[in-house]
């Protein structure tokens, strides 16, 4: 059995400017990340936050990394608001860029979100380098049932991933931003808002790619009583390209 009882954080930071004989950093790396495996339940009573930020001027691969692993075996309980952030920035100097924020939450009984829980999960990368810059966003809820009792307006859903390349020699922008919830016995109860949403923008002529991605499964009933926003937009002169947005809601 887990329980924490107070605020929870975890971050990292990571920044390069180079060497002062123009050569790249071979790689700039902030890498946040938190598991916990309950054999029993776990409770976080308070918020969580994850943060990782990056950024590297002159480097020939620049990432923030933010991820969250929490399973227990019985109920998973969050009381408090969940942040999953990474941002990611490069100047122009860099190469690629990328930033991943990404949350799996997992009860082998309920997983229950009460109070005032909020999940918010968001990748940015921005870039005026060379290369690609890339954002994904990614939050996966798993339990025998999934259920929100919160208070307030709270226990809204958003799940974000821009991609932001700055100038014309970005050589491509892709943004992905997704979401799956999985009850594999009970229903599952939203009673906020989710939102989706992935942004690319290449000023430059490669390629682009921004998708929006929702699936919801239940054996027993789905209810979503706020609004479900689902979008992948695109900005740029790029070549090749393409928006998707997809839900699945069974």
């Amino acid at each position: 059995k887990v329980t924490v009882v107070g605020d929870l954080a975890v971050s990292a930071v990571a920044s390069s400017h180079a060497g002062g004989n123009g050569a790249l950093s071979p790689q700039v790396k902030a890498n946040a990340q938190l598991a916990v495996d309950a054999g029993g339940s776990a409770t976080f009573r308070n918020s969580v936050a994850i943060t990782a930020q990056e950024k590297g001027n002159g480097t020939l691969a620049g990432s923030a990394i933010a991820h969250g692993d929490l399973t227990a075996v019985r109920n998973l309980n969050l009381a408090g608001d969940v942040l999953i952030q990474a941002n990611a920035a490069g100047g122009p100097a860099a190469a690629n860029v990328a930033a991943l924020a990404s949350l799996e939450a997992a009860a082998g009984q309920t997983l229950n979100l009460v109070n005032k829980a909020d999940i918010t999960v968001n990748a940015h990368a921005v870039s005026s380098g060379t290369k690609a810059v890339t954002a994904l966003a990614l939050a996966h809820l798993q339990g025998n049932a999934i259920r929100e009792a919160v208070a307030n307006g709270q226990g809204n859903i958003a799940i974000t991933a821009s991609a932001l390349g700055i100038g014309h020699n970005i050589d491509d922008a892709i943004a992905v931003a997704s979401f799956t919830a999985d009850a594999d016995v009970g229903g599952i109860l939203f009673q906020n808002n989710l939102d989706v949403h992935a942004r690319a923008v290449d000023p430059g002529t490669g390629r682009m790619t921004a998708l929006g991605y929702a699936a919801i499964d239940a054996n027993n009933g789905i209810t979503v009583d706020g609004n479900i926003s689902l979008t992948g937009d695109l900005t740029g002169n790029g070549l090749v390209a393409g928006s998707l947005d997809l839900a699945h809601v069974v």
